[in-house]
């Protein structure tokens, strides 16, 4: 498999890159790529390069980069996923897992069982280690686009955001989707803490036009509701919706 690198910078054919420390540590001493061999860069505006390592100045990459080949990877459902936050690694896996199935963006939500509460220093850190996880899993799924990472907002002030179509996993539910063929281009997934959300928090959403939904008989853990939703979404309305 070629290695795939994100540039956050306009790319063009013909030009010469080099790559910031991170990157360059990642691609020299993590997949220990050597100078000539093939890679892919991306910049998360649509497509990517074929590219090739010229060397290094230093510890840094040197890039050449070659042909713009303009085929995605992203599904024609947009998900906006909001996702109370959860402990570190639960965290983490849900955005790495979420970026590999296909989520558009994300935003941390603040509920009232939340069991995690972080200052403002240590949630701006969060957030940009979070945006790292992203790119990371935008990398490694194929994606020439990464998914915008948003800051925490309280739950009830997201519910006030324009949500035309939305979804909250709720285990009361009676329904796992409408049963519509109409096709969807955009909604919006929410999904609780490890607690799950309090019976005034799901009346709030439905108040506001938010569905429940049901993701089967047993209590799933956040980061596998989260897995098990947008699975259902993408079946229903994305890229997963493939006849055999």
């Amino acid at each position: 498999m070629v290695a795939r690198i994100f540039y956050p910078q306009p790319l063009s054919k013909n030009s010469i890159v080099i790559l910031d420390p991170a990157a360059s540590h990642h691609l020299l001493s993590v997949l220990r790529l050597k100078e000539g061999e093939p890679l892919q860069v991306f910049n998360g505006e649509g497509g990517s390069f074929s590219a090739r390592l010229d060397g290094r100045r230093k510890k840094l990459a040197v890039i050449q980069i070659h042909e713009f080949d303009p085929s995605e990877t992203e599904s024609p459902l947009s998900i906006h996923l909001g996702q109370v936050i959860s402990r570190a690694e639960r965290m983490d896996f849900t955005i790495q897992k979420s970026v590999e199935l296909g989520v558009n963006e994300i935003t941390p939500l603040i509920s009232e069982r939340c069991g995690v509460r972080l200052k403002e220093q240590r949630l701006e850190n969060r957030l940009e280690h979070w945006s790292k996880i992203a790119i990371s899993a935008s990398e490694q799924s194929g994606r020439c686009r990464v998914p915008k990472i948003n800051k925490v907002v309280d739950f009830t002030a997201f519910l006030e955001q324009s949500i035309e179509i939305g979804f909250i996993c709720d285990p009361m539910a009676k329904y796992v989707l409408p049963e519509t063929t109409q096709p969807m281009q955009r909604l919006t997934l929410i999904i609780g803490p490890e607690g799950g959300f309090s019976e005034q928090e799901i009346n709030h959403a439905k108040k506001t036009g938010v569905q429940p939904l049901w993701l089967g008989p047993r209590i799933l853990r956040t980061e596998t509701a989260a897995i098990a939703a947008m699975t259902l979404l993408q079946r229903q309305w994305g890229d997963l919706a493939v006849d055999f």
